[in-house]
């Protein structure tokens, strides 16, 4: 209701129409002693997906429009069980997500075009020991493209956190979380403005479950 009739600074829009689309997916799972192997081949195309643009004139607010998204790819994971402590867990994802734009700004002969990333590999790392347990992660998101008609390459995305928790007792717990641990100064923005994520940062805090 608010994409349609619009509040604050989302302008209304009563010519939306409604999102529509499929998703298929093929996978292939395989357990072994202290491996566990995922294979998923996946296909997804929506139908007027509800977008919002920020409007540049006086109002400065937000456009929502419709716009057809496709999407076709391969993912691969594996989670490795070293011992009864230590755990390990490795990903690859290539796909070609494509979109096309009924935005009057967008391009005009309304052709398909690249957004988004073409790859992602992520990885982890997790040691459990009775009462403590800690995960190292890692996340890269390369071959970045806007979703602008420009079509300007964003640089590669690469996420680090690491996360540690104590529990003394069942309902008490501690934990710290430390985000973007190199401390890297990466776009989220998938536009033609950049906007950049928080520096590097933590969270420390104590849970009690009653």
């Amino acid at each position: 209701m608010t994409q349609i009739y619009g509040s604050g600074a989302l302008q209304p829009a009563l010519d939306l129409k409604p999102e529509e689309g499929t998703h298929y997916e093929i996978g292939y799972k395989l357990n072994a002693e202290k491996s566990a192997w995922r294979l998923a081949i996946f296909n997804y195309e929506v139908k007027d997906s509800v977008e919002a643009v920020k409007n540049e004139d006086e109002s400065q607010g937000y456009d929502y429009f419709n716009k057809d998204i496709r999407n076709t790819g391969v993912e691969i994971s594996v989670t490795l069980a070293h011992d009864n402590k230590w755990t390990s867990r490795w990903g690859v994802t290539y796909h070609n997500p494509q979109v096309r734009d009924d935005n009057p700004d967008g391009y005009a002969d309304n052709a398909w075009h690249d957004y988004g990333s073409r790859y992602q590999i992520n990885g982890s790392l997790s040691y459990v020991d009775a009462k403590f347990s800690s995960t190292l992660k890692a996340n890269f998101v390369g071959d970045r493209t806007s979703d602008t008609k420009e079509q300007r390459h964003i640089k590669p995305q690469l996420f680090t956190d690491w996360h540690f928790s104590y529990q003394p007792q069942a309902n008490h717990k501690v934990f710290l979380h430390i985000n973007n641990i190199l401390d890297r100064r990466d776009i989220v923005s998938t536009g033609n403005s950049n906007y950049y994520n928080l520096g590097r940062n933590f969270m420390l805090g104590y849970e009690y479950l009653f």
